[in-house]
C-alpha cells in the first residue's frame, strides 16, 4: 500500500491533530489515514455529482415515465 509523508506541519496544528486522535482513541497515523480517506471520498462524491449535473444540463430533463423505464428494463432482460 502506498505511503504519504507530510512535512512542515505547524506545531499548533500537529498538537491539535495529535490531541484529537487521542480523544478518538486512535494513533495519529490511524487518525490521519482516516481523515485523508474521508476527504478523498467526499471530493470524489462532489466531483461525481458535478459530472452528473453537467450531463443533465447538456441533455435536459428526462421525459421517461416509470412505466417506460420498467418496459425498457424488461425488454433488455428479455422478459
Amino acid at each position: 500500500m502506498p505511503t504519504i509523508q507530510i512535512r512542515d506541519i505547524p506545531d499548533d496544528i500537529y498538537d491539535y491533530l495529535r490531541k484529537d486522535a487521542r480523544a478518538n482513541g486512535k494513533s495519529l497515523q490511524s487518525y490521519m489515514r482516516d481523515q485523508v480517506i474521508n476527504l478523498a471520498r467526499k471530493r470524489r462524491k462532489i466531483e461525481s455529482s458535478e459530472r452528473h449535473r453537467q450531463v443533465l444540463e447538456r441533455v435536459g430533463p428526462s421525459t421517461a415515465t416509470l412505466e417506460d423505464i420498467v418496459a425498457t428494463i424488461r425488454e433488455v432482460r428479455g422478459d
